[in-house]
Order: C-alpha cells, then sequence, then structure tokens
C-alpha cells in the first residue's frame, strides 16, 4: 500500500516530535502501511508515544513535569526565555498545561506538529522552519537506510 507525500511528512514530523529522529526505511514502511490502512495521523501518535521505545527509552527517569518539558522542549528545538512572547516560552507553557492536565504525549506532539505546520505567527518560524528540515532529513535517510535511528541512539 501507498501513502500521499502529505501523509508521508505527516508521520514523520510526529516521529520527530516524539523521537527527535528518524525512523529508518523499515520503520517507515510499516508507519505507513498502518496509515495506508486506515489509522490516523493522530491515532499513530498516541499509538507510538504508547510504545516502549518512547516511554522506556526517550521518557526513562524523566518521571516530573519539568523533565517531560524539556524533553519535548529539546524535540522541537525550542528554549524559553523571559519573552513571554518568544516561542521557546510559548511551548514551554503549552506543553506544561498539556502535561500537567494529563493531556496523552501523543495528542501534545499531534498539535504541536499541527500548530508549526499551519502557523503563520513569526515567532514559530524557525521551530517550523527546524521541523521541516528535520522530516527532509527523515525522508533522505529513510529512503537510504533501512535501520532505524531510534534503535541506533542517534539523534538529530
Amino acid at each position: 500500500m501507498a501513502i500521499t507525500s502529505t501523509q508521508q511528512t505527516d508521520i514523520l514530523k510526529v516521529v520527530a516530535g516524539l523521537f527527535n529522529a528518524a525512523p529508518g526505511g523499515s520503520n517507515l514502511s510499516e508507519l505507513a502501511n498502518l496509515v495506508a490502512g486506515g489509522t490516523s495521523i493522530r491515532q499513530l501518535a498516541d499509538d507510538l508515544a504508547a510504545n516502549t521505545l518512547f516511554t522506556n527509552g526517550i521518557l526513562a527517569g524523566k518521571v516530573t513535569v519539568e523533565d517531560q518539558v524539556a524533553v519535548l522542549m529539546k524535540n522541537f528545538g525550542v528554549t524559553a526565555d523571559s519573552d513571554s512572547a518568544s516561542a521557546g516560552s510559548q511551548a514551554e507553557a503549552y506543553f506544561t498545561q498539556q502535561i500537567e492536565n494529563n493531556v496523552g504525549f501523543g495528542e501534545i506532539v499531534y498539535n504541536a506538529v499541527t500548530f508549526l505546520s499551519t502557523t503563520t505567527d513569526a515567532a514559530f518560524v524557525t521551530a517550523k522552519t527546524l521541523l521541516d528540515n528535520k522530516v527532509l532529513v527523515s525522508a533522505a535517510y529513510s529512503k537510504t537506510s533501512s535501520s532505524s535511528v531510534w534503535i541506533l541512539c542517534k539523534k538529530f
């Protein structure tokens, strides 16, 4: 089964948001087959966030709200500062609120990548460009390597 290039981009954005890594060809094919079979990108985000690679890998030992927010901040390449209108400060506030409200990581990441994909807010240009660049690198890597950087622990 095949998916659209938009669906591939959405998959790669979710993977970057959760794992800060490229899936590799084998995993991308598996994820694409799920989407081609009817799994929504939103559901895929939830499923990936529930996977032990995320819960016992990415989040291992990160049990405080602050630690979990730091994971998402790193994955999206943003840093909070003294300017409450900056992308980093807005992202930190959003991630903190969502985690404190017990929103799942799949939903948080899905909403964040959807926001970055559609926003015209100038404060988020750098974060949006970074995510787009991660997708380009992930797509190229996944076409040439069946290995997963999840397994190799190579991160962006």
